[in-house]
C-alpha cells in the first residue's frame, strides 16, 4: 500500500443542521462525551438543562455555584450555574461551556445557546442552518 504525505488538516469543521417539520434546529451532540439532542436557541445567553438532564449526565451542579433564580415559562425556578469540559456538535467542539441548569424538568430539551454558538459562525439559508468552526 501507498500512504501520502500530503493530507492537510480542513481550516474549519461544517455542520449543517435541517429544520425540522415545526420550524426548529435540533442537532445531535455530547457533552462530556454522553450522547444528546439539542435545541438550537440564539435567544438562549448559554447553553440551558434541566436538572434532571443534569443528573442523567452525572453534572454535580449544585456544587458548582450558588442557586440563583430563573423564570421559565413553568413559572420561577431555582437555578445553577456550571462550566462543562467539552461540548460537541459534529466535528465541532468548545471547551469551558457556560451552563444553566434549572431545577426540574424545564427545559424539556436541552437548549444549545449562545455561550457554544458564539464559538461557531451561523449562517441560515433555506432551511438549512450551517455551523462553521474555524481553526
Amino acid at each position: 500500500e501507498r500512504v501520502g504525505a500530503a493530507f492537510v488538516e480542513p481550516e474549519a469543521r461544517e455542520v449543517r443542521v435541517a429544520r425540522d417539520g415545526q420550524g426548529h434546529f435540533r442537532v445531535a451532540g455530547t457533552i462530556a462525551g454522553q450522547p444528546v439532542s439539542f435545541l438550537v436557541d440564539t435567544g438562549a445567553t448559554v447553553l440551558a438543562m434541566s436538572s434532571e438532564d443534569a443528573d442523567r449526565l452525572g453534572i454535580d451542579y449544585r456544587v458548582a455555584s450558588p442557586p440563583t433564580q430563573v423564570v421559565t415559562a413553568a413559572g420561577p425556578a431555582p437555578s445553577w450555574y456550571v462550566d462543562l469540559d467539552l461540548v460537541e456538535v459534529g466535528g465541532i467542539s468548545v471547551r469551558g461551556v457556560r451552563a444553566a441548569v434549572v431545577e426540574g424538568g424545564y427545559p424539556l430539551e436541552i437548549l444549545l445557546g449562545m455561550s457554544f454558538l458564539r464559538n461557531v459562525e451561523l449562517n441560515e439559508r433555506a432551511g438549512v442552518l450551517t455551523l462553521t468552526q474555524d481553526f
